[in-house]
């Protein structure tokens, strides 16, 4: 992909730098996210770039940004995703714009499970979700998660716990400063910390007073009191949430779908009149209230003006790209339709679910497999059906 670099939009502390850019030919833009730090051929680290951006261009979801391409340039490596107007939770949340109602935010935190299920069955572990990660369209009340910095494909071979702490020390999980393995039950774990400040505006723990506990210190450890935080939010919704954020990985939820449902389940109940606390009124918005240190706090996401040299060449086709001719272009096969927010989310999770079951059993050939479906249902042909179930199982 040929493009242009436009201005530098934010930073993501010391580990990538994000510019606005322009496709060229089609004058489509683009976010292009620059690491800062430097790589060479011997340190083994292109390879795994170019494995890990594979698996993460092939998400197709309405709740994740697509990442269109990637490449190296001056020994940066470098990715292109969808540019998009959401914007960061926790900016939001610092400007006193984030005013959802608690309904609302249930919705939120289920379309954001549902894409963590998406990305689980694909074999890819987020290790970073939170206000920062994740950006929110106002308009279309749809969150989306935007941010891949610490995400994990469980099918390579790679770094252990331990060592992603030591080369990641903004990621504070449980299971990592215990040195153990990250799975399911970490993705859960944040996504109950994001849902916790939502409601709250603060961690429900603090991340310093994290360090040096074992085990049992884990399970001993109680998070802040979220009814006297929060006294709006209904004791369904606190029981989820206080489980999700459960320091030892036993003892959160361990599946998605049982954590979805729980979630559903709560959304049932908090729909129905007199929810919620006695006495309690509705909040909408809720600020930070104090300095984050959370999994992958960001820095400013103000536009600027981009001084000095820019790190990726303004001629893409000058930055020796990554791509091969087999994946020359990433760009994601996600039907835009279903960003449509009247679809209903249960839907929109079937449908992509048959998408990425298709795709990934035909490949290239699934759409005449379901041009072969379409016929046979229009014309009534038992025959023509038989034949198309029998390739698809």
């Amino acid at each position: 992909m040929k493009f242009k670099i436009v201005k530098e939009l934010y930073k993501r502390g010391d580990y990538f730098t994000a510019y606005e850019g322009i496709q060229e030919g089609l004058g489509k833009p683009i976010e292009v996210r620059v690491f800062n730090q430097l790589v060479t051929d011997q340190t083994g680290e292109l390879a795994r770039f170019k494995v890990e951006i594979r698996t993460l261009a092939f998400l197709d979801h309405p709740n994740i940004l697509r990442i269109l391409d990637c490449g190296i340039s001056n020994s940066r490596l470098y990715y292109i995703t969808d540019f998009k107007s959401g914007r960061p939770i926790e900016e939001l949340m610092q400007a006193g714009t984030f005013d959802l109602s608690i309904p609302l935010k249930v919705d939120l935190a289920i379309d954001l499970a549902r894409a963590l299920k998406y990305m689980h069955k694909k074999g890819v572990i987020h290790r970073g979700l939170g206000i920062t990660s994740v950006n929110y369209h106002k308009e279309l009340k749809l969150p989306y998660v935007s941010d891949f910095s610490f995400a994990k494909n469980l099918k390579l071979d790679g770094l252990t716990a331990r060592g992603i702490a030591q080369a990641l020390p903004g990621l504070k999980t449980p299971e990592i400063l215990l040195g153990k393995l990250v799975d399911v039950r970490t993705d859960i774990y944040l996504l109950g910390v994001m849902l916790f400040q939502m409601v709250t505006g603060q961690e429900p723990y603090d991340p310093d007073s994290l360090l040096g506990l074992n085990e049992a210190g884990l399970r001993a450890k109680r998070p802040r009191d979220l009814a006297a935080l929060a006294p709006e939010v209904p004791p369904s919704l606190e029981e989820v949430i206080l489980k999700a954020v459960s320091l030892h990985p036993d003892d959160r939820y361990s599946d998605d779908d049982v954590f979805l449902g729980e979630l559903n389940q709560v959304k049932k109940q908090i729909r129905l009149p007199r929810r919620g606390r006695p006495g309690a009124q509705p909040s909408s918005n809720v600020r930070i209230q104090r300095p984050l240190s959370a999994v992958g706090t960001g820095g400013e996401r103000d536009p600027q003006p981009s001084d000095g040299e820019v790190p990726v060449e303004i001629e893409a086709s000058a930055a020796a790209p990554i791509s091969t001719p087999e994946t020359e272009s990433m760009v994601s096969r996600y039907p835009t339709w279903l960003d449509n927010p009247r679809i209903p989310p249960s839907l929109k999770d079937k449908i992509l679910e048959l998408d990425s079951f298709l795709s990934d059993r035909f490949g290239e050939k699934k759409n005449l497999v379901l041009v072969g479906a379409a016929a046979a249902l229009l014309t009534g042909s038992g025959i023509l059906m038989l034949l198309v179930l029998s390739i698809i199982f």
